[in-house]
């Protein structure tokens, strides 16, 4: 079993290699799925940093470049 301390080393490891295995350096060149399989956007932050409003944003651009809430 691990200890605390080590299962927040071992996550922290995980997350740091799948986020620099998947960085997207242009925001523009994100593209979404085309095949219509659902996928997860994950928004990770403390208290008042602004992820309500960043998802906002996000989700209008979306809709505006046409990638949210087009048919299947």
């Amino acid at each position: 079993l691990f200890r605390s301390d080590e299962l927040n080393r071992v996550l922290k490891e995980e997350i740091v290699a799948l986020l620099k295995e998947n960085t997207v350096n242009d925001a523009a060149s994100f593209e979404l799925p085309e095949n219509g399989v659902p996928y997860v956007i994950m928004v990770v932050g403390v208290n008042g940093v602004g992820k309500t409003t960043t998802i906002g944003k996000l989700a209008y651009k979306f809709k505006e470049a046409g990638q949210i809430g087009r048919a299947s």
